[in-house]
């Protein structure tokens, strides 16, 4: 798939494969200008085939390029949330590293709630799903706000 017609959703499409979240995202390329409820939008967007066909590509592509598969990464995360506090070594790839007080690096587990949500975002349970019903010109009109 070639990048998107709008550089706006080619952007927007960059930044949620890179990880960025769809708020900051859209804040991102809407600039000062992105309204009240950018969470909102960002989600708006997300939904769109076109921009979430890009998204997944774009992430399908990095995948290949870490020579890690989704369900390599899927594994890690729950690796790394089930870890508990005492197994941190530094030897061990889940572990983040810190400096202590003394200048030396300390073995951690990773932000439970951080990987969690990295986990939510990849396996899709993030996305919201709303549906209704409209006339083709409601529709039509949303679909113009959207871009």
């Amino acid at each position: 798939m070639p990048a998107l017609k709008n550089p706006k959703h080619e952007k927007f499409a960059q930044l949620v494969a890179s990880g960025m979240s769809l708020t900051n995202a859209y804040r991102k390329i809407k600039g000062k200008d992105c309204g009240s409820q950018p969470a909102n939008c960002g989600h708006s967007l997300r939904k769109r085939p076109d921009i979430d066909a890009r998204i997944a590509e774009l992430v399908e592509e990095d995948n290949k390029r870490i020579e890690l598969n989704k369900e390599d990464v899927v594994r890690m995360l729950a690796q790394m949330i089930q870890m508990a506090p005492d197994e941190a070594n530094i030897s061990s790839h889940l572990c983040d590293m810190r400096l202590s007080s003394k200048n030396e690096a300390v073995p951690v587990t990773t932000d439970r709630l951080k990987t969690i949500e990295r986990l939510a975002r990849l396996q899709g349970w993030d996305k919201e799903t709303v549906e209704f019903t409209a006339s083709k010109q409601v529709l039509e009109i949303l679909e113009e706000f959207a871009e």
